[in-house]
Parts: structure tokens; sequence; C-alpha cells
């Protein structure tokens, strides 16, 4: 990010006729502390808001919810960064940084459904192992937030977002269940819960949920850029080591699974006999 002058440029998109004060920076999940500082030192903005798990220093005002599974710090945390982001201005630019983990830390269900009710799900929903696609487009359909709601709560006739991905063989709509660009995310929701074999193991208010959902409407192409993510840090990474003198090669780049499995799994791959 950078202001030169009145060109705001976020990623790859530039937006003219912008001072500092017009730029409101909302940054969740696990990295928002560090991406909105950076962010703040890049262009002056004043005014932010950081919803995280984890204390953190912050130019902006910092909210602590739950991860991984939401609980009522996650909800306050939901209904502040609502507030904030419908207090915007149709003249402001709206940067929006999300990463993983932000699907837990802010969480406002739609009507009939408690936040026990979304924490019961999300534990079903991560211990039937589908993939994060499917877990998503379940979350996306019982959130204010997910799937494309957070933008949609704002004036700000200008929106940008960047993303810092952890999801692995997903599109970046699916970091932090996409508050600022995942609009579809929802579409698929009633199939997964019958495919998984889950709608008797829901709570009741959820499928009724789930049932009535609709996914939310955008009128235009959501303007972001992939800042980070594991492809992006294994090459720069590899791209490190070759400039200190070592002969380095990437390997997978697309592992799924327990993490300590799959890397000895990938140790036995590379390096056979150590």
């Amino acid at each position: 990010m950078s202001l030169v002058g009145s060109v705001l440029t976020v990623g790859d998109h530039q937006f003219d006729e912008v001072v500092p004060d017009d730029v409101v920076i909302v940054a969740i999940g696990k990295a928002a502390a560090a991406m909105a500082t950076g962010a703040s030192a890049a262009v002056g903005a004043s005014r932010g808001l950081v919803v995280t798990s984890f204390g953190a220093n912050a130019p902006y005002r910092v909210c602590l919810g739950s991860h991984p599974i939401p609980d009522q710090t996650s909800l306050q945390c939901g209904r502040e960064l609502l507030a904030f982001v419908a207090a915007t201005q149709p003249s402001d630019v709206v940067v929006f940084l999300v990463s993983g983990g932000g699907s837990a830390v802010a969480t406002v269900p739609v009507e009939g459904v408690s936040i026990a009710d979304i924490a019961e799900t999300n534990r079903l929903l991560i211990a039937s192992g589908m993939p994060i696609e499917e877990i998503n487009a379940v979350r996306s359909s019982l959130s204010l937030i997910k799937g494309g709601g957070l933008s949609n709560a704002t004036s700000a006739k200008r929106q940008a977002t960047l993303i810092m991905s952890d999801v692995v063989g997903a599109g970046p709509a699916h970091v932090a269940s996409g508050p600022s660009i995942g609009f579809s995310l929802g579409c698929e929701s009633r199939r997964v819960i019958e495919d998984w074999g889950l709608r008797s193991d829901l709570p009741d208010s959820v499928v009724a949920a789930i049932d009535d959902s609709q996914p939310v409407v955008t009128t235009g192409a959501p303007i972001y850029d992939v800042v980070g993510s594991p492809e992006i840090a294994a090459m720069a990474a590899a791209a490190d080591l070759r400039y200190r003198g070592f002969d380095v090669s990437v390997g997978r780049t697309q592992i799924r699974g327990e993490a300590r499995n799959e890397a000895v799994a990938l140790i036995d791959t590379t390096l056979p006999g150590v």
C-alpha cells in the first residue's frame, strides 16, 4: 500500500483523489495487527479497527475474539466490526486486511441462530473432515459478516481487500470465509449438509437458517490482491536460502492434513533413508 500525492495504491489497484482521512483500515484474522501496522505506516490512515485472537500492538483499537471456536467474545467483536464498517461514509476508501482465523474471531449469526449454535456447528464441521470450501459454504449462510456481508455493511463506494491466505487448494474468497469478497460462498450450504449427513446433527435453528439462506448480492466485481499464501511463503524462503548460498528446491506447496504427519511423509519422500 502507498499514498503518493492523492493516489492511493492498494495491491495492483489505484484510487484517485484520496487524502489520509479518507482511508479506513479494517483488519481481521490472526495477522490483523501486523497487517494494520504496516498499512498505517504506509498511508497514515487515522481510522481503523483490528479484530484478532491474541493481544498485540496495533495503531488502532483491537478487539479480541475466540479461535478456533467462536464464543461471546467473537460475537462482541463481530458486532463492533459491523458497527464500525457501517459508520463509514460514501466518500471513504475502506481497505479490508483479511487473514486466516477471521471466521472465528468475529461472528454475528443470522436471526434466530445463537452463538452457542454457531460454536456447535463449527465443532461438527471441523470434526467431519470436510474441506475448507464446504465448511465456509455453511459458515457463510449463517453469518451477517461472512460471504461478503462485511463489504455490504459499508456505504463506501471505494473498497479494496488485501489477503494473507492460510488456505491450501482453495481460492482467496475462502480466507476468513470471504467477509469482503466471498459473495457466492453460501450457495452450496444446503447441499453440503446433505452430502455429509449433518442435517440431523446440526441445531434446528441452524438447519432452518440454511434452508432459508440467500447469498449476499454484489453490484460489481470485488477488488482484491493476495499478498501472502503458503506458496508465496515457500517461494520467498527458497529465494532467501539461495541468496545465502544453499542449493534449494521447492517441494509440494499444496499439502493438506495434520502438519506433524505430513512433515514426516514429506521428509520420507524427499530424503529417503534419513
